[in-house]
């Protein structure tokens, strides 16, 4: 538990305590605080992507990001399979859900769009580079919420700086 409803927080290496702000300094636990931070998370999420609701989409979303100029469907099938034991069907559904929402777009070796498929690539469209970087933001703008720092704090993102990280 935390019973001074404090956050710890590093400083040069050593411990200093930060005094939670307001939206936080009401829970009394750490459990209370992450159950917090993870439901505005979901809200972050949900207004960047809405309806892409199921583990694989987060999984297609941010593979497709990562990847610059895309990612085989067999690759993201990997991943899936390794984690969750997915199915290449299922995969194949969860690509194609974000495909309808302007989030990727699909093409064959090579670069003519194609249906999805296991041979496909999944390639990110400006769409997502926006979404995903609003995304990273207002997720450590929710950071720096539960550490209680402002603005001007180093964890401060712009959108730019969030999708250099992805350059």
């Amino acid at each position: 538990g935390n019973p001074d409803n404090v956050a710890p927080s590093e400083e040069l290496g050593r411990r200093r305590r930060v005094v939670l702000p307001s939206s936080y300094a009401e829970l009394k636990s750490d459990d209370r605080i992450l159950a917090r931070f993870l439901d505005r998370y979901h809200k972050i999420w949900q207004t960047n992507f809405p309806g892409l609701n199921k583990r694989a989409h987060w999984h297609v979303i941010f593979a497709a990001r990562t990847s610059g100029e895309g990612v085989s469907c067999r690759s993201i099938h990997r991943a899936l399979y390794g984690t969750y034991g997915t199915d290449i069907r299922t995969c194949i559904e969860r690509i194609k859900d974000c495909e309808a929402d302007g989030f990727v777009r699909l093409v064959d070796p090579s670069n003519q769009a194609c249906a999805a498929s296991p041979s496909c690539v999944v390639v990110p469209t400006e769409r997502l580079r926006a979404n995903f970087d609003a995304h990273c933001a207002a997720t450590l703008a929710e950071v720096r919420a539960v550490f209680g720092e402002d603005e001007d704090a180093r964890l401060s993102c712009s959108a730019a700086a969030a999708a250099a990280i992805y350059a």
